[in-house]
């Protein structure tokens, strides 16, 4: 009798998150891998980062933690080269660098975090069986042109091109190219996107799955937060009401209407007070704010947890936003029970679900003292109106169910397993 040995390969489910070193990746985007991770933990999934321009190595690392594997690669000299040809060859290198840490075995999905790395995308396509995945974080035009739907259709008719028009032009190419080219399934993060991706990038609809952010609600339950003691850390008075704002500081984020909206709420009321938590154009907007120095603080960019202390000190949070694809800051303040105002756009008006669960006031482009007017009056009513205030505060637990890390897991892995299911 003679035997025969078979040496049975096991098959994983392998995914290799792809996510690029940047201020975005520290920001939103890096709040997003911090979920997705957590919603990922004790599934059947071999779950891999791939860290591309990481700073704080200087050759190729590997590491485990908590069972997810890390590979880090340093940056580039390449990147921030002008010229095409170059960005395109240290893309398609990528793949030869990526692939030593690959199981061909496995059943692979590549989810993307970016439109930028297409070169890299098409490699792997084109060399292996693999799925690619795709999150829309952002599209282009709406950090070009805040948002204005209206306006980029005038700009994409348009027949003479200026600078803005043709990165607008480009930027809109490229992303349609990744979307509808190279990726095998999208995730649209709001109802705002997913009709965005239709309607403007001409997506198959089958292609598209809708899944909010979410976040892991127990991280914002400070109950030993002692409130006056964080007020006197952050010099503010007992007497003062607290706004907090978090974002970068940049004029997408609509800072400069909150800046205005709080300069004449002063007027009324001398015991205000504004923070504002970020990095960014410092210079702009310290200048903004010289009228009332003395009641606005500037943190900078603080710690997460730091910052959900802040929240739940606070007695509203605002957001103004032209443009959120979702609007991160805004779903953690409301985790925090902590009463919203936003800017009625986007993912932010999604979020908000008409009024249910914050109020709305809108920008008016055409008149920035009428935005402010309107912003101004939603403020008083949530900051003077405890009714209103309390209302908000009582929807919490409608929030985190809808936006709970366990909602975000049963889609996710669904969407993964149906990927897994193709090949």
């Amino acid at each position: 009798m003679f035997w025969i040995w078979i040496n049975v390969v096991k098959v994983m489910n392998s995914i290799y998150f792809i996510i690029e070193i940047s201020d975005s990746s520290r920001y939103g985007i890096g709040t997003y891998l911090h979920q997705v991770l957590k919603a990922l933990e004790k599934t059947s999934f071999r779950v891999n980062v791939v860290s591309l321009g990481d700073n704080g190595v200087n050759e190729i690392a590997v590491r485990v933690e908590n069972g997810i594997r890390h590979i880090q690669i340093p940056s580039s000299s390449y990147r921030g080269i002008i010229g095409q040809t170059m960005l395109e060859r240290w893309e398609r290198n990528l793949f030869y660098v990526i692939i030593p840490y690959v199981s061909m075995e496995d059943k692979n999905i590549f989810h993307f975090n970016s439109y930028s790395l297409y070169w890299f995308a098409l490699k792997l396509k084109q060399n292996l069986d693999c799925r690619i995945l795709l999150t829309v974080h952002y599209q282009g035009w709406c950090l070009d042109l805040l948002g204005d739907r209206q306006r980029l259709q005038e700009t994409l008719n348009a027949l003479e091109c200026d600078t803005v028009t043709s990165h607008v032009k480009d930027s809109v190419y490229k992303e349609s190219r990744f979307i509808n080219e190279i990726a095998d399934h999208v995730i649209a993060v709001s109802e705002s996107s997913r009709d965005n991706l239709l309607s403007v990038y001409r997506v198959d609809p089958l292609k598209i799955s809708l899944i909010p952010h979410s976040v892991k609600y127990e991280n914002f339950n400070y109950p030993d937060v002692d409130k006056w003691q964080e007020r006197e850390r952050l010099h503010v008075t007992k007497e003062e009401m607290l706004i907090v704002f978090a974002g970068r500081l940049e004029i997408i984020k609509g800072l400069e209407y909150l800046q205005a909206a709080f300069i004449e709420l002063l007027q009324e009321d001398k015991d205000l007070r504004l923070v504002i938590c970020g990095s960014g154009n410092y210079d702009y907007f310290l200048k903004t704010s010289t009228p009332v120095w003395n009641k606005i603080t500037f943190t900078g960019r603080i710690a997460r947890e730091e910052l959900y202390r802040l929240y739940a000190i606070a007695d509203i949070g605002v957001v103004p936003s032209f443009h959120e694809e979702f609007g991160y800051v805004a779903l953690e303040m409301l985790m925090s029970g902590l009463p919203v105002i936003a800017n009625k756009t986007s993912g932010l008006r999604d979020l908000l679900g008409n009024e249910r669960f914050g109020l709305y006031f809108e920008i008016d482009k055409k008149s920035f003292s009428r935005t402010v007017k309107d912003l101004k009056a939603k403020m008083k009513l949530l900051l003077y109106d405890r009714t209103v205030r309390e209302k908000y505060r009582q929807n919490i637990q409608e929030v985190r169910l809808m936006y709970g890390i366990e909602a975000q897991k049963a889609k996710l892995t669904g969407l993964y397993e149906s990927l897994m299911k193709s090949f």
